[in-house]
């Protein structure tokens, strides 16, 4: 594997891995919609299921974007202090 692709691979994976401690941290207090019950569910509680989906999928993408960037900033993986992009 070329050194230029082992870098990307591993800023994707501590960009992902950024991320999925960044949603833990900012979802713990939203509590935890239903799980198996959806057949059941009144009307009402679909709607509050259907926000507390979206109230997570956009924390997780913020996240995501968020980690990218700073990722992206700092270059963990550069070589001799240059940037990942355009490197090889």
């Amino acid at each position: 594997m070329k050194p230029a692709t082992e870098r990307f691979l591993a800023s994707l994976s501590i960009t992902y891995l950024a991320a999925s401690l960044l949603y833990i941290l900012a979802s713990r207090c939203l509590g935890t919609p239903w799980l198996d019950v959806v057949e059941g569910l009144t009307d009402e509680q679909k709607k509050i299921r259907e926000k507390a989906i979206a109230d997570r999928s956009s924390i997780f993408w913020s996240s995501l974007i968020l980690s990218a960037g700073v990722v992206w900033i700092w270059s963990p993986f550069a070589q001799r202090g240059r940037a990942l992009i355009g490197s090889d």
